[in-house]
């Protein structure tokens, strides 16, 4: 099935490139049947939406290079109608990328050039606009943007435009922040982690906790100390008041709520347990109880004896008689004497002890 469709695929790229554009749904049905459509492919805008993404590098190149020859020059992102430039970014990793792939360098886009499209009409950025929007927002938050936190414009338009977020950075005047690669976060050493913590305490009253701590993440404070304990010490904090008055009274009440649970539940066992004393102390026993009392279910007890669970049901419900041998193997599974065990419809009325 994947062999046909690879094959379906190939045949509509083929048209593809010699229209240089994507196809029409009529030309797509000129070329294969609408069933094999419905098979394949699911529905035919599916199909014309993944076709573009479906291209090599090199026949994206070789359209590339057929827009540079209509316009004349090396075209800008936002002037890829087809492919769209975004499809050139997945498969190069930039726009910038797929440029020098193809032997062509950036060029901004001419002023006296208007995109018509509504896709591109409000976000058309040049290397100019890219820097004001970093200098208003350090105007604004008197930080430095990161990747994660500028605004205005995405992090893949800032790399098509500079070749890296950290260029643009600097071309706007400012030292990019350092930053873990791997985490994507903001590089803490130990002097700024207890920096951080002081500053905190000092502000508040109250001892940093992994909840409470502000800034960075418990996981970055546990990296550099090994535990947020060990970087409280190293801070000089350790030995401080941990909670408030107000984190106290919750603490206390918290405290006897779960005291009371405690309580509650010995109870709740020391009565189960007379209960079962009360039991097993009488004449006679019934079935459910007994059941009941070593924590077995009346469909699990039919399944070792070999009976229905119906029959089970019947003898907890005080109807029939227990089978001889059944009594046998109670008495030498649980240790009850068999005679104490009565299912008997005249003890009905006994089996709501529990």
């Amino acid at each position: 099935m994947t062999k046909i469709k690879n094959e379906l695929i190939s045949i509509l790229k083929s048209k593809i490139l010699e229209n240089s554009r994507n196809l029409t749904k009529d030309e797509v049905l000129s070329i294969i049947t609408e069933n094999q459509v419905k098979k394949y492919f699911g529905k035919i805008d599916r199909l014309l939406n993944i076709l573009p993404n479906k291209l090599e590098k090199e026949e994206l190149i070789e359209l590339l290079k057929r827009k540079v020859s209509i316009l004349g020059r090396t075209p800008h992102n936002t002037e890829m109608d087809f492919p769209q430039a975004i499809v050139y970014i997945d498969k190069f990793g930039s726009w910038v990328d797929a440029l020098k792939a193809s032997g062509l360098e950036y060029a901004e886009l001419p002023k006296d050039v208007v995109i018509e499209s509504k896709r591109y009409k409000k976000c058309i950025y040049d290397k100019e606009s890219i820097i004001t929007i970093i200098k208003k927002q350090y105007q604004s938050t008197g930080k430095v943007p990161t990747k994660t936190t500028i605004i205005g414009v995405s992090v893949g338009t800032v790399k098509n435009h500079f070749g890296s977020f950290e260029d643009a950075i600097i071309e706007a005047g400012f030292t990019p922040v350092e930053m873990d690669h791997k985490t994507n976060t903001k590089k803490f050493d130990k002097d700024k982690i207890i920096n951080l913590l002081k500053d905190q305490y000092e502000r508040t009253g109250i001892v940093p906790t992994a909840l409470t701590f502000e800034g960075i993440s418990s996981s970055t404070v546990r990296k550099n100390f090994g535990s947020f304990e060990n970087a409280l010490i190293e801070a000089d904090l350790s030995n401080k008041e941990r909670l408030n008055p107000k984190q106290k009274e919750l603490m206390t009440k918290k405290i006897i709520k779960q005291q009371r649970l405690i309580n509650n539940l010995k109870v709740k066992k020391e009565t189960e347990k007379r209960k079962i004393e009360s039991l097993m102390n009488q004449d006679y026993i019934l079935l459910k109880h007994l059941l009941k009392i070593n924590k077995v279910q009346q469909k699990q007890f039919a399944e070792d004896i070999g009976l229905t669970e119906s029959v089970v049901n019947n003898w907890c419900a005080s109807r029939g008689f227990i089978h001889q041998y059944v009594l046998d193997y109670i008495e030498e599974r649980f240790g009850v004497d068999k005679n104490k065990i009565l299912p008997q419809k005249f003890n009905r009325k006994n089996s709501d002890n529990i």
